[in-house]
């Protein structure tokens, strides 16, 4: 097929393998070079395909991936790439020929539903590297909010720093906060603060 996108964005999850698509299975089955960070490049089987750990910062990934065009390439990206995830910025760096996207549940979708909260009135922060300025825009009381950070770009434990700008304006008990690690998979974390 000539004309297939030579790039794929598929959608990850904690629960990978097991709790992909079988698109998304197909599609990483059929890549040549799978480029993903290397926690996710570890939850799939090795299939002979080329794997590329993604740099941090991402930045440093683009043009490593504008090298492989052309080539059958997968890119793992967390839960539903265009929320907070890598697809906006591949979507606006090549062609919509060139990709196609495959999303998987989101790690908002999965902490929603695990703690019972809907999602229409709940604040949604994508913090992985964003300062945490960004969250303290956000916080008010009896306002529910999930805040989605990756520990690997931070130097303190990003949880802890979460919990402290948001107790700190307010001292007050309506807050409710848990640092949930591996959302989606079996072995979820919960440290309820």
């Amino acid at each position: 097929m000539a004309d297939a996108p030579w790039l794929t964005i598929v959608g990850i999850g904690e629960d990978a393998p097991d709790g992909l698509s079988r698109a998304s299975r197909a599609a990483l089955q059929a890549a040549e070079v799978i480029m993903g960070a290397p926690r996710q490049l570890a939850l799939i089987p090795d299939n002979g395909a080329r794997r590329i750990p993604w740099p941090v910062p991402f930045a440093d990934g683009l043009p490593i991936l504008d090298t492989l065009r052309g080539q059958a390439v997968a890119v793992l990206a967390s839960g539903d790439p265009f929320w907070f995830g890598a697809g906006s910025v591949l979507a606006q760096r090549y062609a919509a020929r060139e990709w196609r996207a495959l999303p998987a549940l989101s790690s908002f979708t999965l902490a929603a539903a695990d703690l019972g909260w809907p999602l229409e009135p709940t604040t949604c922060l994508g913090l992985h590297a964003a300062p945490l300025g960004r969250l303290a825009a956000h916080l008010a009381p009896a306002r529910a909010g999930l805040c989605c950070c990756a520990t690997a770009t931070r130097s303190a434990p990003w949880p802890t720093c979460c919990a402290r700008a948001a107790l700190a304006p307010h001292r007050s008990p309506c807050w409710r906060l848990s640092a949930d690690r591996a959302s989606g998979s079996h072995d979820l974390r919960r440290r309820p603060g």
